[in-house]
């Protein structure tokens, strides 16, 4: 039996068992049949009306009022609108204007330029930093006689002179121990 024949049989049988259970029908089967038939019949003609009534009101084409603009019959159809080449132009100006920015600061980004500093200046300054070591080693031997340290402030005074020798004694040492020194701009 083919599936189509198949189904509709099958159908109708559930149909009918159906309507047994709800004692619509006796046990008369023609009339069951009669009334299974008179459903489908029912259910058909329903999709049909539902179908014609969507094809009438949805697929048919609304009529054009001539009141109404043809934006393609226009003359300036497929132009692109003036404000739209306004906005066009800015962007691209912020656009250069950002490129000339980041180019800037490209060159600035490659660094300071160092310079070698000339030997008589080098000379010079560490003479003026052993003056200077001179002068704060001074100071700290006036006060390097006392063992006692009671004050907080004579503790920090101590300890500063100590750290400012001992910064300048490293300079001294790294501005001596190079050949060239470079300084930046």
């Amino acid at each position: 039996m083919p599936l189509k024949t198949f189904l509709q049989v099958r159908t109708i049988e559930v149909g009918c068992r159906f309507m047994l259970l709800l004692g619509i029908v006796g046990s008369n089967r023609e009339v069951l049949l009669w009334f299974v038939f008179s459903l489908f019949f029912v259910v058909v003609v329903v999709v049909v009306v539902v179908v014609v009534v969507m094809v009438v009101f949805f697929a048919v084409p609304k009529k054009i009022d001539d009141e109404q603009p043809r934006y393609v019959s226009k003359r300036d159809f497929g132009r692109v609108p003036d404000y739209l080449n306004d906005v066009k132009s800015a962007i691209e100006e912020e656009k250069a204007v950002l490129r000339e920015y980041l180019e800037e600061e490209v060159q600035y980004d490659e660094g300071p330029t160092a310079v070698e500093m000339p030997a008589k200046e080098r000379r010079m300054l560490i003479l003026k930093l052993k003056k200077k070591w001179d002068s704060v080693n001074h100071e700290y031997q006036k006060i390097s006689h006392q063992t006692i340290l009671d004050t907080i402030n004579k503790l920090k005074k101590k300890e500063f002179f100590e750290a400012s020798l001992e910064s300048l004694e490293k300079t001294i040492e790294k501005l001596e121990g190079y050949g060239k020194i470079y300084v930046t701009d």
